[in-house]
């Protein structure tokens, strides 16, 4: 841990102490672990000792940021230039984009269909009856061909929102259906926090995170060419020194995690122009410019890895 967040740390570990001492709470006693959670936050979020206006939360927020582009400074420093750009914009919470309820309609409507009670066929797909549902409701249909999509695979759109709903753990699996979890349930009642959920969710291992965040750097830069926004961003990267099996990326590879986040984030209306078509831009509307800034921000402003 950086100075910050061991200060931090051992703060938290003196107010646990103390109300453990006082009988405030004891471990292994009835709501200890919400009691616990509660006096982290508190001290989290409470005043910092040296810095007025400060709490270590935002102190642990800036020094993790500040990290980063430490370490792009010292390996990519073109990379650091982009980020540096909108470093600020990084320290606090993205605000939520305009016409949100709009643009989670289809997470809500998924999820809505999922409280009902929903059973996979045997493929472990969705039902026909929600596919058709989605496709009624949201005009989606099977891209190249006309006809109406019948099962999941014939709809790009419903695909991309059921495996974004188990990445966000708002739903699972469970002996051929699909389940709601607490977490789900939340999502269907407050729209800030399933946007939230999404945000945190779009990308799940290091190679597509790396990824998206070039390319919300350039794109934040005012580059929407994808073609223009893949050679970069390959650049870059092998720049910054990923490689698969000792040799380093393709722009095929650069393409394949860019599209894996670009699919639900246009089912949800974060693109100005629809990405059927293969001659695609990443012209971003307000929802999708936010989504994407507040991921990169949870991402940066995550714990600290040494990359």
């Amino acid at each position: 841990m950086s100075p910050e967040e061991n200060g931090a740390y051992m703060s938290v570990e003196a107010a646990l102490e103390r109300a453990i001492r006082d009988g405030v709470m004891m471990p292994g006693a009835r709501g200890w672990k919400t009691k616990a959670k509660v006096i982290t936050t508190e001290v989290l979020d409470g005043p910092h000792p040296q810095l007025p206006g400060q709490s270590w939360r935002s102190t642990i927020m800036t020094e993790r940021i500040y990290s980063r582009l430490r370490t792009y400074e010292g390996r990519v420093p073109d990379l650091h230039t982009l980020a540096a750009r909108h470093a600020n914009r990084l320290l606090h919470r993205t605000p939520p984009p305009p016409d949100l309820d709009t643009h989670m309609e289809p997470i809500t409507w998924f999820l809505e269909q999922v409280e009902a009670g929903i059973r996979l066929t045997q493929a472990d797909y969705l039902p026909t009856a929600m596919v058709r549902s989605g496709a009624e409701r949201f005009g989606w249909d099977k891209g190249w061909i006309e006809d109406a999509p019948q099962k999941e695979s014939d709809s790009r759109e419903l695909m991309s929102l059921h495996e974004l709903l188990l990445d966000t753990k708002a739903i699972r699996h469970r002996t051929g259906s699909v389940k709601m979890t607490d977490k789900g349930r939340r999502m269907i009642d407050d729209p800030e926090f399933a946007w939230r959920s999404v945000a945190t969710s779009l990308t799940s291992h290091g190679w597509t995170t790396a990824v998206v965040e070039v390319f919300t750097l350039l794109i934040l830069d005012g580059e929407t060419d994808e073609d223009a926004l893949a050679d970069e961003a390959l650049v870059l990267l092998i720049e910054f020194g990923w490689r698969t099996e000792g040799e380093p990326p393709d722009i095929w590879a650069v393409k394949q995690a860019w599209r894996s986040v670009a699919r639900p984030l246009d089912v949800l209306g974060g693109f100005i122009e629809s990405r059927r078509l293969l001659d695609r831009t990443a012209a971003l509307t307000p929802f999708g410019e936010a989504t994407l800034l507040e991921h990169l921000r949870l991402d940066m402003a995550g714990p600290i890895r040494h990359l």
